[in-house]
């Protein structure tokens, strides 16, 4: 029995030294190359079942195409799991890439496709048939250009594309505007009624206007923007009726100091324009029918009309209920008296100088709604023949008023019942008008600088005893010249006024006792009484020590016996 289990034991351990000494096999990767190019790694021997990784890499300026040999693929790297030897070859050519060109519509191109070597330029012919015309490049190449030149250094699929001529340019329904169609593009040109006209956009249209060329066979569909388009061009006076601005939003300076311009804009969609700031400002001769234009998106419209001295026109109708600014609007229009009565300002803020020298104007403005307007600086200025109802206007938000009639010289309405407890400024704000009517209960508590507020108004002569003037700062030449004015202003807390210069400077008529007046800050007092020649009032008593300047305080004031104030300074 124990023969049984030595024997067993040997048998086991001869079996087991016989699997220790097998033998793995190896095989052997030979790769080569077939053009320009490298493999890594060439040559190795492989253990059988293991596996290598073979790159290609293509010279510059060559593509890897694929693997052949004992094995066919175009991956790389390649994977292979050694099981024999393996030759095999990475093939290399030269680099290519196709340019294929596809024909949208009647036409023909001078090449369909070609293979083309990096960096190589080509050259592409577009031909329409009949009356269809060429309509641009698409695809990988977006371009009007004919011939068209590529530089190839890719693939390449370009779309040309032939439209029918006489579909590209409309005839809006109003007769005389023309248009062309979404599919136009900018720089080519489409007949239409025998001629052709050039699709633009604004640089384009702007060179041609700077340079005088012909502007009556453009579209200007494209064009969004046409701002400062004329500016200072001062010859300009090319028919432009047939536009179509539609899409222009903005046309601020578009005609200013376009002093020759007087053409028919009658025909113009302006409805989606937001800014005409300025649009006709020194347009000189313009006076053009402008009834008809859709002004419903405009937010500003400063200086829209300034010095186009000659315009006008027929705005009566137009929707201004968007305009915020309406500041020197119709600056020196001087002929200007369109009906405007039932413009809707509700979101106007600003009317400074709106009416400035519009010499002509006497519009019935009485039923405006200026509730929000905060400026009237020279909103009349010299508007000669200015003389409507104000009286029900809600000024409350107005803030400045400086010249607001100065020089309306014939202006005297009522202004009682206005609410001016918000204006700050009130200088010169009557200077040369003819007002002399009630604003006995106005609240000037916040106004800080009167000056020459009823300068030379000769005729003014109301009760403003009950002004309270405690903020202002500025008397100088209040009441200069205003010969009529004789009203007590006996209780005027005057106590922050630094300058009384020439407040009454012949001022003939006034004689008012004004000695409780509390003028220690005033440093000017130069020609206060100026040729005041009625004036005679004990001022003795007021406190002048800060009064620096008081050349000819009282030159002329020919009947001023009672005692003057102690001045110091060299009268």
């Amino acid at each position: 029995m124990n023969k049984y289990y030595i024997f067993l034991f040997a048998l086991i351990l001869g079996v087991s030294s016989c699997k220790n000494d097998e033998v793995v096999k190896s095989f052997t990767l030979t790769a080569q190359v077939d053009g320009p190019g490298t493999v890594t790694p060439s040559s190795r021997e492989v253990k059988s079942g293991e596996t290598i990784e073979v790159i290609a890499t293509p010279d510059s300026g060559f593509d890897f195409t694929g693997w052949t040999g004992d094995i066919v693929s175009s991956e790389n790297p390649l994977s292979l799991t050694m099981d024999k030897d393996l030759n095999i070859t990475a093939n290399f050519v030269e680099t290519t890439h196709l340019v294929t060109v596809e024909v949208e519509g009647p036409g023909s191109v001078s090449l369909t496709t070609k293979e083309v070597s990096p960096g190589e330029t080509i050259e592409i012919t577009a031909t329409p048939n009949g009356e269809f015309v060429f309509n641009g490049w698409s695809g990988d190449v977006n371009s009007i250009d004919n011939p068209l030149f590529v530089t190839v250094n890719q693939d390449m699929n370009i779309k040309v594309q032939f439209v029918d001529g006489k579909d590209m340019i409309k005839l809006a329904e109003n007769g005389v505007t023309l248009y062309c169609v979404p599919e136009a593009k900018v720089g080519l040109k489409y007949p239409y009624n025998g001629e052709m006209y050039e699709v633009v956009d604004y640089s384009r249209l702007k060179s041609l206007a700077d340079n005088y060329q012909d502007l009556t066979k453009v579209i200007t569909t494209k064009i969004t923007n046409m701002n400062s388009l004329f500016l200072e061009n001062s010859l300009f006076n090319s028919d432009i009726s047939n536009w179509d601005v539609s899409n222009v939003r903005g046309m601020s300076k578009m005609f200013e100091g376009a002093e020759s311009f007087n053409q028919d804009l009658s025909f113009w969609d302006v409805s989606k324009v937001n800014n005409m700031s300025a649009m006709f400002e020194n347009a000189k001769s313009f006076n053009q029918d402008l009834s008809t234009w859709n002004v419903s998106s405009v937010t500003t419209m400063y200086h829209m009309f300034s010095f186009a001295i000659n315009f006008n026109g027929d705005v009566s109708t137009w929707d201004v209920s968007n305009v915020k600014n309406m500041e020197h609007m119709f600056w020196q229009v001087k002929y200007f008296n369109s009906d405007i009565s039932n413009w809707n300002v509700s979101s106007v803020t600003d009317m400074k100088g709106m009416f400035r020298n519009a010499n002509n104007f006497n519009s019935d403005i009485s039923s405006w709604d200026v509730s929000n307007v905060e400026k009237m600086d020279l909103m009349f200025y010299q508007a000669n023949k200015f003389n409507q109802d104000l009286s029900s206007w809600n000024v409350s938000k107005v803030t400045t008023m400086i010249n607001m009639f100065c020089a309306a010289s014939i202006f005297d309405q009522d202004l009682s019942a206005w609410d001016v407890s918000n204006v700050t400024n009130m200088r010169s704000m009557f200077e040369r008008s003819g007002f002399n009517s009630n604003i006995s209960t106005w609240n000037v508590s916040n106004v800080t600088d009167m000056q020459g507020m009823f300068r030379d108004a000769f005729t003014f002569n109301q009760d403003i005893s009950n002004w309270d003037v405690s903020n202002v700062t500025s008397m100088w030449g209040m009441f200069f010249r205003a010969f009529d004015f004789n009203q007590d202003i006996s209780s005027w807390d005057v106590s922050n006024i630094e300058s009384m210069g020439s407040m009454f400077y012949l001022a003939k008529n006034f004689n008012q006792d004004i000695s409780p007046w509390n003028v220690s800050k005033v440093s000017v007092m130069s020609k206060m009484f100026y040729g005041a020649s009625t004036f005679n009032q004990d001022l003795s008593t007021w406190n002048v020590d800060l009064v620096e300047d008081c050349e000819s305080f009282a030159l002329n004031a020919s009947n001023w016996t009672e005692p003057k104030p102690n001045l110091t300074c060299t009268q």
